[in-house]
């Protein structure tokens, strides 16, 4: 009995995980499409202007891949 409760435990762990895994997976394509729409909005309305501010865009950029590398780590 008391192995079956071990086995039991370890499996519901294991379920567990996986969930949090594929929650983060969706929250990371969620943070990456909506850092690109970002970008993009940016662009358009500061190109009316006359003036990009890069700072911005390159950090937005920096969060992208780092994002991307995250998820395409989670995938092997």
């Amino acid at each position: 009995m008391q192995k079956l409760l071990l086995n039991l435990n370890k499996l519901v762990n294991l379920l567990r995980r996986n969930a949090r895994k594929k929650n983060h997976k969706e929250h990371l394509w969620v943070s990456i499409l909506e850092l690109r729409r970002e970008i993009v909005e940016d662009v358009l309305i500061q190109s009316m202007n006359k003036r990009i501010n890069t700072k911005k865009l390159k950090h937005k950029a920096e969060l992208i891949r780092k994002y991307s590398r995250r998820l395409r780590n989670m995938s092997y």
